[in-house]
């Protein structure tokens, strides 16, 4: 087994690049809102509810009672939007991924923890004691990359889930149109299956007294029953929607008694007017932006990828040294290196033959593989032994 000296000489790069790590590692803290605020802020720029996350009993409490109040009246569009911002399930789940977020980045923040291991061996009166420590050295060089590509993926998570709340508040808005309008379709189709039914009665009237003959009669009948058909489906289609809706406002049991207005809006007088849409929702739209802030992450990733051996092998040529002396003492302690792959520059990597052909896989199976300790190891042996 072989030894190397401790060095005496760090290279100014290396030492900046460990400084800079402990640096950023102490600046990365848990928030309580875990970012949620920004959301928010995110969110009050396109809608005028209020966005709640429920994280307590409390806050169900209160969600609870801001829901009542509103189910005590007939529904309107912007009532069922907020309803659906403090109770659907599946929006308050996705807050959730904004304390994950976080916690990657306080993990990236924070150094790994050294693994330290002891061996004794002893015959007769003789024995021989080792304890070493190991250390991730590579995981310390790059936590300042990790920990910038972790915060770019936390803002990711931010716009991801504001884009969310945009949506499930959009899809409770047009929900419950479509359930006032089929609401208003079982009205309309039960005036006409009256006015079929009087018709039909009529007709039978006229045959029986001779004044109408066969062939009209049966068709009031005919339409008088194809006007009941459309009118089960119609009432159907009601009660299909309103599950939809309760579904997006979160609602269930008794909440799902409450009432809608008669007849939807009025058509505006005029249309609205908007100069150059297109760009204006390239600008404003939460997914776009949630797009380029992932091709972003995915570009930090890379980045890490492309050049970890490059930088590693540059700014730590300590790694490269080939001096070795024994340990000759009876009581020693000597810096050892162990490394699972080789350092490697750029021309070197055994993955730069293959990165023409396959550049993503190969890469990033160099990256995982690339991971380099340094051990210290202290040697203690008892007079008379080898």
């Amino acid at each position: 087994m072989t030894f190397h000296p401790i060095p005496r000489n760090i290279p100014l790069r290396a030492a900046l690049s460990v400084a800079t790590a402990l640096s950023l590692a102490g600046c990365a803290s848990l928030s309580p809102d875990a970012g949620f605020k920004d959301v928010q802020t995110l969110s009050a720029a396109r809608l005028e509810q209020r966005v709640r996350w429920n994280r307590s009993s409390e806050d169900d409490r209160a969600a609870a009672e801001v829901t009542q109040n509103l189910l005590a009246q007939p529904l309107d569009a912007d009532a069922a939007v907020q309803i659906a911002l403090l109770n659907n399930r599946g929006l308050q789940a996705t807050y959730g991924e904004l304390g994950i977020a976080q916690a990657d980045v306080v993990s990236a923040g924070r150094l790994a923890n050294p693994l330290v291991s002891g061996q004794r061996w002893s015959k007769g009166e003789s024995f021989k004691s080792e304890i070493g420590i190991e250390f991730n050295f590579l995981s310390l060089l790059l936590l300042p990359k990790k920990l910038q590509m972790m915060k770019a993926n936390f803002e990711y998570a931010k716009l991801r889930v504001a884009d969310e709340v945009v949506r499930t508040a959009a899809e409770a808005r047009s929900q419950y149109y479509r359930t006032l309008a089929a609401q208003q379709m079982v009205a309309l189709q039960q005036a006409t299956v009256a006015s079929a039914e009087a018709a039909a009665e009529l007709a039978a009237r006229q045959y029986n007294a001779g004044n109408l003959n066969l062939k009209k009669q049966a068709q009031h009948q005919v339409f008088y029953a194809d006007t009941l058909s459309q009118f089960a489906r119609a009432r159907q289609q009601v009660f299909s929607e309103r599950e939809k809706l309760n579904r997006v406002m979160g609602l269930w049991g008794t909440q799902t008694d409450w009432k809608l207005p008669d007849r939807l809006p009025e058509v505006p007088a005029e249309r609205p007017r908007y100069g150059n849409l297109e760009a204006l929702a390239l600008e404003q739209r939460l997914d776009v932006q949630a797009a380029k802030q992932e091709m972003q992450v995915l570009a930090e990733s890379l980045g890490i990828t492309n050049g970890a051996c490059a930088r590693v092998g540059s700014a730590l040529p300590i790694l490269r040294s080939t001096r070795v002396r024994k340990c000759a003492r009876s009581t020693t302690t000597c810096f050892r290196r162990t490394t699972r792959w080789r350092i490697c520059r750029s021309r070197s990597c055994p993955c730069a033959a293959r990165s023409s052909r396959r550049p993503s896989s190969s890469i990033t199976a160099c990256w995982r593989a690339s991971t380099i300790f340094w051990t210290v190891t202290a040697r203690t042996s008892a007079p008379g032994s080898r």
